[in-house]
């Protein structure tokens, strides 16, 4: 008799794949404030690309369906369904759907603050927490950290969370906000072993033009250095490049590129002060095509050159 087919649990998840991305949510965990920023399921089609890019945050991807690459440290790595990976700060990695097999990538991007040394652990109600509280968070955080960049099996099952969290939103399920705290702690804790051999009312709603923007500025700032346009920061939180230009003009008071320039050049004001590197390095390593460009685009902001300026500040 032939083996029953594997079900698929992400049925939900597809029709609202990002349902869960509108919750404002962050709580304390020992001594580590975590923040959610998304929490979604990602659906690539086939052939898509994702090119170089970085976060400043933590994202766990979690392959649910289908084939893949992801090319992190100059090495393609094959994805495929049951495969796990982590990115955190400075990991420059790309993706790219098979050419004949869309991807399914389930994704969980957190923000990790710990506080400064001496300070007491608190739980999200204010309470100290306990000793084992503590120190489960601070192995768990401890082992993501030494996680290698390669992708690794999801051992112990951590993606299984993904649509606990979906159902009791959809569900409005009472004690939602410490279902879902709880479905991000089992996750973070699941993928940390990965490398090891061994309420009722709706949730509060987004500003989602000002998520969208903080989500846009969030990618532009951890990215400012690459080859950035708008439709490829449109197309990572998944609005027309139309939508976005809007969204910049009403909340920034710009226009995409104006801002994305701003970006570079206060980047770049910084290293001038800051270091004797020479100004055409500083134009290059900072987005700017040529250091011709960056000079006119210099003068015409400040009103002076960069040698001026660099000089000027020094002099203060």
């Amino acid at each position: 008799m032939a083996a029953a087919p594997k079900s698929y649990p992400y049925h939900a998840m597809e029709k609202q794949p990002h349902a869960l991305d509108r919750l404002e949510l962050q709580f304390r965990w020992g001594r580590y404030g975590i923040r959610m920023l998304r929490f979604h399921l990602a659906m690539f089609q086939k052939g898509h690309t994702i090119p170089d890019h970085q976060h400043s945050e933590y994202e766990f991807h979690f392959i649910c369906g289908g084939k893949g690459v992801v090319t992190m440290g100059g090495i393609d790595y094959e994805l495929k369904e049951g495969l796990f990976y982590l990115t955190g700060p400075g990991v420059v990695h790309a993706q790219y759907a098979d050419a004949r097999d869309p991807m399914r990538e389930l994704c969980l991007h957190i923000d990790i603050d710990r506080p400064e040394a001496g300070a007491a652990p608190t739980s999200p109600a204010g309470e100290r927490s306990g000793e084992g509280d503590t120190a489960e968070a601070d192995e768990c955080i401890e082992r993501l950290l030494r996680l290698p960049p390669v992708p690794m099996p999801d051992r112990h099952d951590a993606a299984a969370w993904f649509p606990v969290a979906h159902r009791a939103l959809l569900s409005h399920e009472p004690g939602l906000s410490v279902t879902i705290r709880q479905c991000i702690m089992q996750i973070m804790l699941r993928a940390a072993y990965a490398g090891a051999d061994e309420s009722a009312a709706e949730p509060p709603a987004r500003d989602m033009n000002e998520y969208r923007f903080r989500l846009a500025t969030d990618f532009i700032q951890d990215n400012f250095r690459r080859c950035i346009t708008l439709d490829t920061v449109a197309e990572r939180i998944h609005i027309s490049g139309r939508q976005l230009q809007r969204i910049f003009a009403e909340r920034g008071g710009t226009t995409f590129s104006e801002y994305v320039e701003g970006v570079r050049m206060a980047k770049a004001c910084e290293r001038l002060v800051q270091t004797n590197e020479p100004i055409e390095r500083i134009a290059l390593e900072h987005g700017f095509s040529t250091s011709n460009y960056f000079h006119h685009v210099f003068k015409k902001r400040f009103g002076c050159t960069a040698k001026q300026y660099r000089d000027r500040s020094k002099f203060e």
